[in-house]
């Protein structure tokens, strides 16, 4: 649930694999509401699976990622 998913965070976050510069916890809001955008684009249809998959984890990576 969220308290794992922020551990998962906190620690990414001090490995230097996820960006620092805003807090953990916007970090698992942000997550959570990708994941509930591309689940309710795939249910109404206007994204068939594969297509909101690739859109889900293209959008992580930029996101998460620290800033070059």
């Amino acid at each position: 649930g969220h308290a794992h998913t922020r551990r998962l965070f906190d620690a990414g976050m001090e490995r230097g694999e996820f960006r620092t510069d805003v807090p953990a916890e916007w970090l698992v809001s942000v997550y959570y509401a990708l994941l509930h955008a591309a689940g309710d684009d795939v249910r109404a249809g206007r994204l068939d699976a594969e297509t909101a998959l690739h859109a889900l984890v293209t959008t992580l990576r930029a996101t998460f990622s620290p800033p070059s």
